[in-house]
């Protein structure tokens, strides 16, 4: 039986393969319009696939599967009725058979990605609120790639032309909301085709956004993104070293100094910080979504970043990803155990975040075998 489920699972990769390869193909070629509309096709084929190769088939199973497609379905009806979670905005013919306006096959959609994102985050972080986090985000992340492809497809239409901040954030909200739901009932990954589903999406879009969109605009967002997100390592770097240490110390010494009660007056940067993010999402959006909201974008994402490393998995101001464990996590909680050892602003040492000294990653591959050490300090 164990052979059959591995022989099952290949093939099942290898015709969703198959699929969404033919559709990345077709969707480029002559015959566009046709492929587009075979849409809900590879969605239920999509679907099929993961629930064959679903270990835990249960009526469990299928009412958590029928809870998400409803509430899927219902919140797209709400928000285009009223605009109040996503924003403005309207489906067009593309997705098939509709209800007052929604695509059934959307409801489905939701499901798909809940299982594929849901599984990454059982592998990647422990505990409901924390999975449900990641997964959310996640959702959120994928829905940049898809909003450009969707639009320019005919798959939904926006009043302002394009998908304001509200979608994302309703995106993200509404996916937190269906981790919770799908975690609390189905804690443990049983299914071997959701992560390779989740990858053949992700390059579908990705090679979508390139062609279709002449891969100006959404390569170009993401580099800005992208770009900003690492610049912030730098930045963060040189405030930790020459600001919180030398000028601002005093901001920052209940960090080393731990007083009582949960809040540090070190906390405070995160408000410094955020600024900047605000006022360029502001201002871009008040443009046209220009460059600025972008360069916001990627400031929020790299706090986003920070507040789950610095605040959660390494101090545990939050119980989450208390068993999360591999090389790299090794190697970024000794860089940080090493920058607390010293308790004044001076002699200190390790000041970055996600860039540590090399050192570390030799250390933590060599312990590995070992326990993981504390998760704070």
């Amino acid at each position: 039986m164990k052979d059959m489920g591995a022989y099952r699972s290949v093939i099942s990769v290898a015709f969703l393969a198959i699929v969404y390869m033919v559709g990345m193909v077709g969707m480029q070629g002559s015959s566009a319009g046709w492929f587009i509309s075979l849409t809900p096709v590879t969605l239920l084929l999509s679907a099929l696939v993961l629930t064959v190769n679903e270990r835990v088939f249960s009526l469990k199973y299928l009412g958590l599967a029928a809870s998400v497609f409803l509430l899927g379905f219902w919140v797209e009806y709400f928000g285009v009725q009223t605009g109040l979670i996503f924003g403005q905005y309207r489906y067009g013919s593309t997705l098939g058979l509709a209800w007052s306006g929604i695509p059934w096959v959307i409801g489905l959609n939701w499901w798909i990605m809940v299982v594929c994102t849901g599984g990454l985050a059982q592998s990647w972080a422990k505990g409901l609120l924390g999975r449900s986090l990641l997964g959310a985000a996640m959702m959120t992340l994928i829905d940049v790639l898809i909003e450009p492809v969707a639009i320019a497809q005919g798959y939904w239409s926006w009043e302002q032309s394009v998908p304001p901040i509200q979608n994302y954030v309703g995106w993200f909200g509404v996916s937190f909301v269906m981790h919770l739901v799908f975690h609390a009932v189905h804690p443990r990954q049983e299914n071997p085709v959701s992560n390779y589903l989740l990858g053949l999406q992700i390059l579908f879009f990705i090679v979508l956004n390139i062609t279709i969109m002449g891969g100006t605009s959404i390569l170009i967002n993401a580099l800005i993104v992208a770009g900003t997100f690492w610049f912030m390592e730098f930045m963060a770097w040189f405030t930790h070293r020459f600001l919180m240490h030398g000028l601002l110390w005093y901001l920052h010494k209940d960090h080393h100094q731990k007083e009582p009660g949960f809040f540090e007056k070190n906390d405070s940067f995160f408000l410094i910080f955020a600024i900047p993010s605000w006022l360029l999402i502001m201002f871009g959006m008040m443009n046209g979504n220009d460059f600025r909201v972008w360069i916001g974008a990627g400031i929020a994402l790299y706090g986003f970043a920070y507040f789950l490393v610095h605040e959660v998995f390494i101090h545990q101001r939050f119980k989450w990803f208390r068993r999360s464990d591999n090389i790299y996590l090794r190697a970024i909680r000794k860089a940080h155990k090493v920058h607390h050892k010293h308790l004044g602003k001076e002699h200190g040492e390790c000041f970055g975040m996600l860039i540590v000294p090399l050192k570390y990653y030799r250390e933590a591959r060599q312990s590995m075998a070992q326990p993981p050490s504390p998760a704070h300090e």
